[in-house]
């Protein structure tokens, strides 16, 4: 539905109507969401059955230690989450102002960031098997530097909880070949820190359709680890191009992938239809809030 006011697009609403959904267990389920875990993002997540959840900011360094030495912990949104039969991951990341020179920067001591990781394991370790080290890494961090914070990040985990497991790389398509891929030089040593690779494959921007995406995923693997660790698609979206919103100024009529009524089923039969359950897709998911500039957005939940 488009608002105009004189001729002038005000504003569009668009309406779903979303089929009941079987509850399906976090343990059977090969799809989960990038979100945070407000009220309304766990709702609509449960609605449309989805239970497992990438958090990007809820448990990050910033948000649980904004100040050094006090520790505030989201408790009611893990909860909540819990509760309603989902289950959220840990995000590693975030250096607090006081920690280091930006958000995303190797922290001034390498101690702080153990002492947070070690604290928001131990606090959760009896909800939370699964913490991912860094948002793409490569983008801000050598080789030398990730390997610090995963060791680092390792030996904290370790003393909270010797069961818990680490994620890693997280990163948009690092195998480029089996010659040239992010941190290949110390392979060797983020692999024996970490018990599942991440990657961030966009199938419909990489040109990933159908099956080709787990192909995609198995060599992953393969090259990293000879085929030994578990890989997650801990980022992704069935829609890699512009929105198909028209009001926003990244509208591009002539280009396909902005038609997600018809990508997005299209790319989970294909899904499925590869038959490769040990395989994570997470799908990505706006919140409530400002999407890009010069136009807001928000969900209703009926």
């Amino acid at each position: 539905i488009l608002a105009r006011v004189n001729g002038i697009i005000k504003s569009e609403k668009v309406f779903s109507t979303i089929p009941l959904q079987k509850n399906i267990s976090p343990e059977d389920s090969i799809y989960g969401i990038d979100s945070n875990l407000n009220n309304g993002s766990v709702k609509l997540i449960k609605r449309i059955g989805l239970t497992r959840i990438r958090p990007h900011g809820d448990l990050a360094w910033g948000s649980v230690e904004a100040t050094k030495g006090n520790f505030v912990f989201p408790d009611y949104r893990i909860n909540r989450a819990k509760s309603m039969g989902l289950q959220p991951y840990g995000f590693l990341s975030v250096t607090p102002t006081w920690a280091g020179p930006n958000s995303t920067s190797l922290p001034n001591s390498l101690a702080d960031w153990e002492n947070y990781v070690y604290k928001v394991v131990d606090h959760y370790k009896n909800d939370i098997k699964e913490w991912e080290v860094y948002n793409e890494p490569y983008f801000q961090l050598n080789s030398s530097q990730y390997l610090s914070l995963v060791n680092s990040a390792r030996a904290g985990a370790d003393r909270a909880d010797p069961t818990a497991k680490l994620i890693g790389w997280s990163g948009t398509v690092p195998v480029k070949s089996t010659d040239n891929y992010y941190y290949k030089d110390l392979k060797d040593q983020l692999i024996q820190k970490l018990n599942i690779l991440s990657a961030h494959y966009y199938p419909t921007r990489d040109g990933l359709t159908g099956t080709r995406f787990y192909d995609t995923l198995r060599n992953h693997t393969q090259v990293i680890s000879g085929g030994n660790m578990r890989v997650w698609n801990t980022e992704g979206g069935a829609i890699g191009g512009p929105t198909f919103y028209k009001t926003k100024s990244d509208y591009d009529a002539n280009d396909s992938r902005n038609d997600q009524t018809a990508d997005v089923p299209r790319f989970f039969a294909n899904h499925k239809a590869a038959d490769a359950p040990l395989y994570y897709y997470w799908l990505n998911f706006p919140s409530t809030g400002d999407h890009s500039p010069g136009y807001s957005y928000s969900w209703t939940l009926n």
